[in-house]
């Protein structure tokens, strides 16, 4: 397969959500209420640093994000058009057909697994790290290291599986996509395009959440309640932007036409 540039492809992705900002906002709407809630029973609850507890509470959450994210990747690869889902008017009432229902299904709970798989390696890398090594145990530095490099090079085999929810929702074969980038090198270039669509988004996250620190104190509540919703919106924005690009990458793969992956 041919190379694709990750780097056009994320800024269509960043293009047609900034383009369909409106139309998204309305199908947005009940899942950022139901992620704001989410965090705000974290903080209540105390659970910032209890990652698998996070995973629990965001659970309703993560699956309603995940069914935005599939209509969205839809309506930029397929065409579709949902702005009226929830209001289609009077006489008109919005159908889904058989085919589109299974694919954003199944999308949206390949997401929350994914979810629930990345709150779960958290939690046990947190774990890790508050235990107390014992010494007559500790490996040798050289055999550490192995290790490390093993684990790294697993984790970048590994990316792959955390797009699948995007080819689900196009309704394209997972196997067929995966035999499509079976080669090693191929979670690179996913890598690449996760890390222009996360890093640029992120980074105002992070200035927005120290601006409002400065201003409002951390124990606030207009503090936790503003973090809280500039978070779910932020978010929402990466997944979104990651998934349509990754959409046009899908497309270019199972197509072999310019921009795929080799």
């Amino acid at each position: 397969m041919a190379e694709f540039n990750f780097v056009e492809a994320a800024a269509a992705g960043y293009r047609f959500v900034w383009r369909e900002r409106r139309s998204i906002l309305t199908l947005a709407l009940i899942p950022l209420s139901v992620k704001v809630g989410s965090y705000a029973a974290i903080s209540l609850f105390d659970m910032e640093k209890n990652f698998l507890r996070q995973g629990l509470v965001m659970l309703p959450a993560h699956f309603l994000e995940g069914f935005v994210v599939a209509l969205v990747v839809r309506m930029a690869l397929l065409g579709e058009n949902f702005t009226r889902l929830f209001d289609p008017g009077p006489g008109q009432p919005q159908q889904f057909s058989e085919s589109q229902r299974r694919a954003v299904m199944a999308s949206a709970a390949i997401y929350l697994l994914t979810k629930l798989v990345c709150s779960f390696f958290a939690g046990s890398m947190m774990t890790a790290q508050t235990m107390e090594p014992i010494p007559s145990m500790t490996p040798p530095p050289t055999s550490t290291l192995t290790m490390t490099i093993m684990l790294i090079i697993f984790m970048v085999w590994m990316f792959r599986f955390f797009w699948l929810y995007v080819p689900a929702a196009m309704g394209v074969s997972v196997r067929q996509f995966l035999q499509a980038i079976n080669s090693f090198y191929s979670s690179f270039y996913l890598l690449g395009l996760w890390v222009v669509c996360f890093v640029p988004l992120m980074g105002i996250l992070i200035g927005i959440a120290k601006s409002l620190l400065i201003l409002l104190g951390q124990e606030s509540l207009p503090y936790m309640v503003l973090i809280a919703f500039i978070q779910a919106v932020f978010e929402l924005g990466i997944a979104l932007v990651a998934a349509v690009a990754m959409g046009y990458t899908v497309r270019n793969v199972m197509t072999g036409g310019p921009g795929a992956l080799r």
